[in-house]
Order: C-alpha cells, then structure tokens, then sequence
C-alpha cells in the first residue's frame, strides 16, 4: 500500500469537490442490476449480518494520489464496477476518496467486462490494481458468456484462482466465494449458502412466517381434538358408571 508524508493530503483537493462518477451509465442493465442488486445489496446485507466494518461501492469513482515521483496530475481516479474496502467505515459516501480514508484501498474489486471494456480490464486495470492498489482480490466476469475468473495477489504478482467443484471461486479478503446462480453472479458462503439478496431475504421472512403461522394452526386444531376426545371418553366413562348403577360425582 502507497504510503505519504503527512502533509501531503493538504495539498489534495476534497472529496466533496470531485464528481462521484462520469455520467456514463454502466454497458446495459444487466451489468447495472448484476452490480447492485446482485452483489452490492446482499454483500452489504451479510457485513451487517456479521458485525464486519467495509464500504462497498460500484459504478462510482475511487480517487487516489499518485506516487511522489511521478509527473503530472497530483491524483487519480478509477471506477470499478464493484468494489468492497474491507475496514473502511460506510458513512453514505458516493465514492472512495483514498487521502479522506486513512490511505485504504479497496480490497476486492470485480469488473463486469463487455467488448468496450475488456482489454482495459486486462490491461491497464489489472496492473493498477495489482501494482499500486496492492488489491488482494480482482474478478472478472463476462455477464453475456457466464465466465468468471479470479486472482488473489502473492508476492506483488496477481495468480489465478482455481473453482471448486461448483465452479466457485474463493475472496482472500472475504470468507465468501463467488460463483453463477441462474444466470447472476453471486456471493456464496463457505458452506455453500447463498448471500440473499433485500427481496429474496423479504420472501424467505414472508414464508417463514406463512410456515408458522400454519404449524400454529395445526397445534390449535390437535389441542381442539385432543379435548374433544377427551371430553367423549369422559361421556363414556359417566355413561358406564351410570350403567353400574353409580354417580360420577359421587366417587
């Protein structure tokens, strides 16, 4: 990770003053809602879930200084279309700015490619992040042909992940795998559960609900048997005695 003289974040401009974004929306809406819906929404979810401090972005600019001996622009910017900054606090910011941050990083990022965007992906990305942004985690996914493919960094050298048995491929910053489920590329569990997203997790609450309020109903129905077959075999038991010629409420 770059490391600065302590008054150097002075000399940089605010976050507030530099734009969230480009303006231009993502390839199509299936890289839109994959980004948000799909990952952006239950990853936030399961960190709430878990206590685990992280911002998590997408589609929106992370801003961070250039090294000390470098030319030209003091600053740069990047916009993966999915990030996570493991330890950094979510305070409602629309975009990473790195100096504002204590210098953090994003730890994961994961870029959704499409024919416009690949060989930058490849390219001119994948060494940043590998190089400067020391990212322990890059994914790549292309959302039309279904494929993934992973890299966690070793020794400063990015090395490909290898899928599980369900083609699944493991975060070295989350204890989490990311793999496809019907057609979406998705956060997994270790154990194979499936990081739900705000409506799937409503729909599950909802069922739960429906499921228990109908177990009541059948324990409400049981108890009205049982005491119905209580109270005919104590019918049965009055009528016998009477035939013996005996009171019930007299033993």
């Amino acid at each position: 990770m770059l490391h600065f003289a302590a008054d150097e974040p002075e000399e940089l401009p605010r976050g507030v003053d530099l734009p969230d974004t480009d303006g231009i929306p993502m390839d199509s809406e299936i890289h839109r809602e994959t980004a948000s819906k799909y990952l952006i929404e239950p990853l936030k979810l399961w960190l709430q879930d878990q206590g685990l401090e992280a911002f998590v972005g997408g589609n929106s600019f992370v801003y961070y200084p250039t090294p000390k001996n470098s030319k030209g622009k003091k600053i740069k910017r990047l916009g993966p279309d999915f990030y996570v900054v493991l330890g950094g606090q979510a305070r409602g910011q629309s975009k990473w700015v790195v100096w504002e941050e204590g210098n953090r990083y994003p730890t994961l990022a994961i870029e959704l490619t499409s024919p416009s965007t690949v060989a930058r992906d490849r390219g001119p990305k994948f060494q940043i992040y590998r190089s400067q942004w020391k990212m322990p985690d890059y994914f790549l996914f292309d959302c039309e042909e279904l494929q993934l493919e992973g890299f966690h960094l070793k020794r400063s050298a990015y090395v490909a992940t290898k899928p599980d048995a369900e083609g699944r491929h493991a975060c070295q910053t989350l204890p989490l795998k990311l793999g496809v489920h019907q057609g979406w590329l998705r956060f997994f569990t270790l154990d194979g559960q499936l990081l739900p997203t705000g409506e799937e997790r409503g729909a599950a609450l909802a069922e739960q609900a429906r499921s228990e309020a109908a177990h009541a109903r059948s324990e409400a129905e049981e108890a009205r048997s049982e005491a119905e077959q209580a109270k005919q075999r104590a019918a049965r038991l009055e009528a016998q005695l009477r035939a013996l010629g005996l009171e019930p409420d007299t033993l």
